[in-house]
């Protein structure tokens, strides 16, 4: 932790330095959860697919979002 709090303040000098615009700290939370409506047709084909790969539908789609 102690590393991480030099890095920190290093990183703010560096950009105070080169008059850099230091980004405000986000302040939303996400819950991770998310309702998605689409056509039978294609939650069938991605249902397949992710048994195909023997995963979960939830994890098959989250990695195809995470290639993009």
């Amino acid at each position: 932790m102690a590393e991480l709090e030099e890095a920190k303040k290093a990183w703010f000098s560096s950009c105070l330095r080169r008059n850099v615009k230091i980004p405000e700290p986000l302040t939303k939370k996400y819950s991770g959860k998310l309702l998605l409506r689409m056509p039978k047709s294609l939650h069938a084909h991605l249902a397949e697919e992710a048994e195909d790969e023997n995963v979960s539908l939830n994890a098959f789609i989250v990695s195809k979002l995470a290639q993009e």
